[in-house]
């Protein structure tokens, strides 16, 4: 009975503090109450005002960008200015460099916005966008990589067996590019501008943020991620490089066994 009566006098000192508040929210970890507009701004502005660490993480931020425009353009172009560069291995690494070139460009900004500013500030549409094609950059990176391990296996320890040319680059570059694609298609369709759940969209666009619509849903996609496009393709490269390094050795050993043999011929 006692009981009882505590939990009515909790609820009702909850709903008389609750009353006073424009904006009210309560949970496991703590009770949110704001009085008017103002307050609530003023908290907010004062929660994502940057600290000293978050100034070293944009500067940071900043070189990686800047670094990375850089180096990735400077790629592309060297292949592109210089004939003797358009290789088999070069053709595969500036695909590499414009999945990159695409991450650095369209996701860092964004992303950076989210993670200091706890803010999205490019709408609905942009989320699904940029989700889909940092999801797309990143497989089209991993498949590369991977494509990169095949063909110097090939080159290495089977030399004869298959011929690999520029034609048969380019249709493994647009495979990559469509397979990153249809994989990438879920971020699309999950991926969500949220609000938060005190703060009205009238009122600010701060501490909006970029998300799964279902969290379980987007749970089950990224262990499918996981999986296809992180820890097969990891283990085929463990594969195809050990593989090389294993050639290679037996090929230096070899290389040291006939120098031998004929160093005695000589001395014969």
């Amino acid at each position: 009975m006692s009981q009882n009566l505590s939990d009515a006098a909790e609820s009702l000192n909850d709903s008389l503090d609750a009353s006073r508040c424009k904006y009210y929210h309560k949970s496991d970890l703590m009770v949110q109450c704001y009085y008017d507009d103002e307050h609530l701004l003023r908290e907010i502005y004062a929660f994502i005002e940057l600290t000293n660490l978050e100034w070293v993480i944009t500067v940071i931020y900043a070189l990686v960008f800047i670094t990375g425009v850089v180096g990735n353009f400077l790629v592309g172009y060297a292949v592109w200015r210089n004939k003797y560069l358009r290789t088999i291995t070069n053709f595969f690494l500036t695909n590499l460099a414009v999945a990159d070139f695409l991450t650095i460009v369209f996701c860092l900004p964004p992303s950076f916005a989210q993670t200091i500013l706890e803010t999205w500030f490019l709408g609905n549409t942009m989320c699904k966008m940029v989700s889909y094609l940092q999801n797309v950059a990143v497989i089209v990176s991993v498949l590369t990589l991977t494509s990169i391990s095949i063909e110097r296996w090939f080159a290495i320890c089977q030399p004869l067996t298959f011929q690999q040319t520029k034609s048969r680059v380019i249709v493994c570059v647009v495979i990559i590019w469509a397979v990153a694609h249809i994989a990438s298609i879920p971020k699309l369709i999950m991926m969500e501008e949220i609000h938060d759940i005190i703060v009205p969209p009238n009122l600010t666009i701060f501490l909006t943020s970029c998300g799964p619509r279902d969290d379980q849903v987007a749970a089950k996609y990224e262990i499918f991620l996981s999986i296809t496009f992180f820890a097969i393709p990891i283990a085929i490269m463990g594969y195809n490089y050990t593989a090389i390094a294993i050639c290679l050795w037996s090929s230096s050993t070899s290389s040291r066994q006939l120098t031998g043999r004929a160093s005695v011929g000589k001395l014969l």
